[in-house]
């Protein structure tokens, strides 16, 4: 997890993937479920990356709205 500036701000592991929802809406029709924490960060914002895979930006605001869950994909 990262800050807006790329800041590091904290570390996880993403846990064993499992099989998610199918989702006939794309040419991908089966997900993959994954669970990670990120303890004690604190920022206005916060980006989620992946290995060398950058992901969404979200505001402390949204993130909070949303229990701090967030959804990503892979195209």
């Amino acid at each position: 997890m990262v800050d807006s500036s790329g800041n590091t701000l904290g570390i996880g592991n993403l846990s064993e993937g499992r099989p998610g929802p199918a989702d006939y809406t794309s040419t991908h029709s089966y997900t993959c479920a994954f669970e990670f924490a990120v303890e004690s960060v604190d920022s206005d914002f916060y980006k989620l990356v992946i290995g060398h895979r950058d992901g969404p930006t979200n505001s402390d605001e949204d993130l909070a709205n949303t229990d701090w869950n967030m959804d990503l994909g892979l195209g």
